[in-house]
């Protein structure tokens, strides 16, 4: 399997990576595994010719895309050197990840994880209640963790409680159900 370790010169660290999909099993017996991105647009995919791949921060590995095709709401990739059924099953449950420089425009309204950290969280009327200083991706939703003058506190992604990502202006508006911001 033709694949690059971190540990070799010149490949990103984790934190100069975005996230655009994920490898979700081996599909057929010619070397290709699903991909799932992380938009409904999977345009990205199959524009790659080379994507980074880890389960999770730590060592990143760098493959080569020698073959995408749509299929279904899905994308088939096939990487490099990577011919066997076996090889394919080993890459499922990574992400597919490319620099941050390189990270395709997404649709209006819409911003990557990594941006939202540093964003000024505000209710409706426009009072500042914190930073957001994390992001926690969880299955159900994703989590943002703000810090405050009253603490910190947590705010599900959930469009009931945000009601605005103002990019431009690296703001989103909540409104806090009650018991969600500190006392």
């Amino acid at each position: 399997m033709n694949i690059e370790s971190s540990e070799a010169a010149g490949l990103p660290a984790w934190e100069d990576l975005v996230i655009i999909g994920e490898t979700l099993r081996a599909h057929g017996v010619r070397g290709e595994i699903l991909a799932r991105g992380l938009t409904d647009d999977h345009g990205a995919l199959l524009s790659l010719e080379r994507v980074f791949v880890a389960r999770g921060p730590g060592a990143v590995r760098a493959l080569r895309i020698d073959g995408a095709r749509p299929n279904g709401e899905r994308v088939l990739l096939h990487f490099e050197g990577v011919v066997t059924r076996e090889d394919v099953a080993r890459l499922a449950g990574h992400y597919l990840l490319v620099p941050t420089s390189e990270a395709p425009p997404l649709p209006e309204g819409a911003c990557y994880l990594f941006e939202l950290v540093g964003f000024r969280v505000t209710d409706p009327a426009g009072t500042e209640l914190g930073e957001i200083v994390d992001v926690l991706e969880n299955p159900a939703n994703d989590v943002w963790v703000a810090r405050g003058p009253r603490g910190e506190f947590l705010i599900p992604a959930v469009d009931t409680i945000v009601r605005e990502i103002d990019r431009p202006g690296r703001r989103v508006v909540i409104d806090p159900i009650p018991g969600l911001l500190p006392e």
